[in-house]
Protein backbone atom coordinates (compact mmCIF):
# COMPACT_ATOMS: atom_id res chain seq x y z
CA UNK A 1 0.00 0.00 0.00
CA UNK A 2 2.80 2.33 0.95
CA UNK A 3 4.60 1.56 -2.32
CA UNK A 4 1.42 2.37 -4.23
CA UNK A 5 1.10 5.70 -2.41
CA UNK A 6 4.73 6.53 -3.15
CA UNK A 7 4.26 5.68 -6.84
CA UNK A 8 1.12 7.83 -7.11
CA UNK A 9 2.82 10.64 -5.21
CA UNK A 10 5.85 10.54 -7.50
CA UNK A 11 3.63 10.59 -10.59
CA UNK A 12 1.68 13.50 -9.10
CA UNK A 13 4.82 15.51 -8.46
CA UNK A 14 6.08 14.76 -11.98
CA UNK A 15 2.73 15.91 -13.40
CA UNK A 16 2.88 19.17 -11.43
CA UNK A 17 6.48 19.73 -12.55
CA UNK A 18 5.69 19.09 -16.24
CA UNK A 19 2.56 21.27 -16.09
CA UNK A 20 4.53 24.11 -14.53
CA UNK A 21 7.04 24.16 -17.39
CA UNK A 22 4.60 23.66 -20.25
CA UNK A 23 4.26 27.32 -21.23
CA UNK A 24 5.85 30.76 -20.86
CA UNK A 25 3.90 34.00 -20.44
CA UNK A 26 5.70 37.25 -21.22
CA UNK A 27 4.74 40.91 -21.33
CA UNK A 28 5.34 42.60 -24.67
CA UNK A 29 5.39 46.29 -25.60
CA UNK A 30 5.84 47.39 -29.21
CA UNK A 31 5.79 50.66 -31.11
CA UNK A 32 5.06 51.01 -34.81
CA UNK A 33 5.97 53.34 -37.64
CA UNK A 34 2.70 55.26 -37.32
CA UNK A 35 3.40 56.03 -33.66
CA UNK A 36 0.82 53.52 -32.44
CA UNK A 37 1.70 51.03 -29.70
CA UNK A 38 0.78 47.55 -28.51
CA UNK A 39 1.05 46.19 -24.97
CA UNK A 40 -0.13 42.85 -23.68
CA UNK A 41 0.70 39.33 -22.58
CA UNK A 42 1.72 36.50 -24.91
CA UNK A 43 1.78 32.84 -23.87
CA UNK A 44 4.20 30.57 -25.70
CA UNK A 45 4.49 26.78 -25.69
CA UNK A 46 7.45 25.05 -24.07
CA UNK A 47 10.75 26.20 -25.60
CA UNK A 48 8.84 29.03 -27.33
CA UNK A 49 8.07 26.85 -30.32
CA UNK A 50 4.59 28.33 -30.88
CA UNK A 51 2.30 31.11 -29.69
CA UNK A 52 -0.50 29.56 -27.65
CA UNK A 53 -2.55 32.65 -26.85
CA UNK A 54 -2.35 36.36 -26.20
CA UNK A 55 -4.30 39.41 -25.21
CA UNK A 56 -3.39 43.06 -25.47
CA UNK A 57 -4.35 46.50 -26.69
CA UNK A 58 -3.35 48.25 -29.91
CA UNK A 59 -3.71 51.97 -29.32
CA UNK A 60 -2.90 55.36 -30.80
CA UNK A 61 -2.96 56.74 -34.33
CA UNK A 62 -5.89 55.60 -36.48
CA UNK A 63 -6.56 52.61 -34.25
CA UNK A 64 -8.03 54.31 -31.21
CA UNK A 65 -8.03 51.41 -28.76
CA UNK A 66 -8.43 47.87 -30.13
CA UNK A 67 -8.38 44.61 -28.20
CA UNK A 68 -6.48 41.76 -29.84
CA UNK A 69 -7.03 38.41 -28.14
CA UNK A 70 -6.92 35.55 -30.63
CA UNK A 71 -3.74 33.73 -31.69
CA UNK A 72 -4.13 32.74 -35.33
CA UNK A 73 -2.28 29.42 -35.28
CA UNK A 74 -3.06 28.86 -31.59
CA UNK A 75 -0.08 26.70 -30.65
CA UNK A 76 0.51 25.21 -34.10
CA UNK A 77 3.60 25.95 -36.20
CA UNK A 78 3.06 28.62 -38.84
CA UNK A 79 2.18 27.28 -42.29
CA UNK A 80 4.68 29.78 -43.75
CA UNK A 81 7.56 29.88 -41.25
CA UNK A 82 10.18 32.59 -41.47
CA UNK A 83 13.53 31.03 -42.38
CA UNK A 84 15.99 31.66 -39.56
CA UNK A 85 13.37 32.30 -36.90
CA UNK A 86 12.12 30.02 -34.14
CA UNK A 87 8.53 30.88 -34.99
CA UNK A 88 6.01 33.44 -36.21
CA UNK A 89 2.30 33.93 -35.56
CA UNK A 90 -0.42 36.57 -35.47
CA UNK A 91 -2.65 38.09 -32.80
CA UNK A 92 -6.08 39.02 -34.18
CA UNK A 93 -8.96 41.26 -33.15
CA UNK A 94 -11.79 38.83 -33.93
CA UNK A 95 -13.39 35.61 -32.70
CA UNK A 96 -11.61 32.27 -32.38
CA UNK A 97 -13.16 31.22 -35.68
CA UNK A 98 -13.56 33.89 -38.33
CA UNK A 99 -12.53 35.25 -41.71
CA UNK A 100 -10.06 37.94 -42.72
CA UNK A 101 -11.72 41.07 -44.06
CA UNK A 102 -15.04 40.36 -42.36
CA UNK A 103 -14.26 39.24 -38.79
CA UNK A 104 -10.62 40.30 -38.51
CA UNK A 105 -9.73 43.91 -39.31
CA UNK A 106 -6.44 44.31 -37.45
CA UNK A 107 -3.71 41.83 -36.64
CA UNK A 108 -0.14 41.95 -35.39
CA UNK A 109 2.56 39.66 -36.74
CA UNK A 110 5.21 38.43 -34.32
CA UNK A 111 8.52 36.89 -35.39
CA UNK A 112 10.70 35.50 -32.65
CA UNK A 113 13.97 33.73 -32.10
CA UNK A 114 15.25 31.81 -29.08
CA UNK A 115 18.94 31.52 -28.26
CA UNK A 116 20.23 30.07 -25.02
CA UNK A 117 16.69 29.92 -23.70
CA UNK A 118 16.23 33.68 -24.19
CA UNK A 119 13.27 34.92 -26.24
CA UNK A 120 13.75 37.83 -28.65
CA UNK A 121 10.91 39.35 -30.65
CA UNK A 122 12.25 40.71 -33.92
CA UNK A 123 11.68 43.69 -36.18
CA UNK A 124 12.53 43.79 -39.88
CA UNK A 125 15.68 45.75 -39.06
CA UNK A 126 16.87 43.55 -36.17
CA UNK A 127 16.15 40.13 -37.65
CA UNK A 128 19.27 39.72 -39.76
CA UNK A 129 17.26 37.66 -42.25
CA UNK A 130 14.30 38.23 -44.54
CA UNK A 131 11.08 39.19 -42.72
CA UNK A 132 8.04 40.42 -44.63
CA UNK A 133 6.43 43.62 -43.26
CA UNK A 134 3.16 41.87 -42.40
CA UNK A 135 5.08 39.25 -40.39
CA UNK A 136 6.47 41.87 -38.00
CA UNK A 137 3.89 44.63 -37.85
CA UNK A 138 0.22 45.57 -37.86
CA UNK A 139 -1.91 44.77 -40.88
CA UNK A 140 -5.12 46.80 -40.89
CA UNK A 141 -8.00 47.66 -43.19
CA UNK A 142 -8.46 51.02 -41.46
CA UNK A 143 -7.66 53.76 -43.98
CA UNK A 144 -6.62 51.35 -46.76
CA UNK A 145 -3.66 52.57 -48.75
CA UNK A 146 -2.85 49.62 -51.00
CA UNK A 147 -4.75 47.90 -53.83
CA UNK A 148 -5.70 44.92 -51.62
CA UNK A 149 -7.32 47.23 -49.09
CA UNK A 150 -4.80 46.90 -46.28
CA UNK A 151 -2.09 49.01 -44.72
CA UNK A 152 1.00 47.56 -43.04
CA UNK A 153 2.42 49.36 -40.01
CA UNK A 154 5.90 47.96 -39.32
CA UNK A 155 7.29 47.33 -35.83
CA UNK A 156 9.96 49.83 -34.79
CA UNK A 157 10.79 48.90 -31.19
CA UNK A 158 10.12 45.86 -29.01
CA UNK A 159 10.38 45.34 -25.26
CA UNK A 160 9.91 41.89 -23.68
CA UNK A 161 9.57 41.25 -19.96
CA UNK A 162 9.30 37.84 -18.30
CA UNK A 163 6.91 39.40 -15.77
CA UNK A 164 3.35 39.39 -17.18
CA UNK A 165 1.36 42.60 -16.86
CA UNK A 166 -1.72 42.52 -14.62
CA UNK A 167 -4.35 45.23 -15.12
CA UNK A 168 -5.49 47.04 -11.94
CA UNK A 169 -7.83 44.93 -9.81
CA UNK A 170 -6.49 41.57 -11.01
CA UNK A 171 -4.31 39.04 -9.22
CA UNK A 172 -0.92 38.53 -10.93
CA UNK A 173 -0.52 35.24 -9.03
CA UNK A 174 -3.77 33.31 -9.50
CA UNK A 175 -4.94 30.92 -6.79
CA UNK A 176 -3.89 27.34 -7.61
CA UNK A 177 -6.66 25.10 -8.92
CA UNK A 178 -8.07 22.51 -6.46
CA UNK A 179 -6.72 19.67 -8.61
CA UNK A 180 -3.20 21.07 -8.44
CA UNK A 181 -3.45 21.51 -4.69
CA UNK A 182 -4.67 17.92 -4.34
CA UNK A 183 -1.74 16.59 -6.37
CA UNK A 184 0.76 18.56 -4.30
CA UNK A 185 -0.85 17.36 -1.06
CA UNK A 186 -0.73 13.77 -2.29
CA UNK A 187 2.94 14.15 -3.11
CA UNK A 188 3.73 15.52 0.35
CA UNK A 189 1.72 12.72 1.98
CA UNK A 190 3.71 10.10 0.09
CA UNK A 191 7.00 11.76 1.04
CA UNK A 192 6.07 11.82 4.76
CA UNK A 193 4.89 8.20 4.65
CA UNK A 194 8.14 7.05 3.07
CA UNK A 195 10.19 8.93 5.70
CA UNK A 196 8.20 7.29 8.50
CA UNK A 197 8.75 3.84 7.03
CA UNK A 198 12.48 4.50 6.72
CA UNK A 199 12.61 5.64 10.35
CA UNK A 200 10.79 2.48 11.53
CA UNK A 201 13.21 0.31 9.55
CA UNK A 202 16.21 1.96 11.20
CA UNK A 203 14.69 1.57 14.70
CA UNK A 204 13.74 -2.10 14.18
Amino acid sequence: MLLRIKTIATAALMFVSVSASASHMVYVAETFGSGAAFSGNLTFSDNYLALLSGTGTLSGGVYGSILLNHAYYGGLPSDSPVTGATGNDFLLDGPASGNFGTDYHNYIGFVWKVSGGVLTLLTQDSAGFSVEPYQAGVTTDIKPATPNGTTIDSVRTVTVSLTPFSPPGTNPNPIPEPASMALISLGLFGFVASRRKAAKTLNA
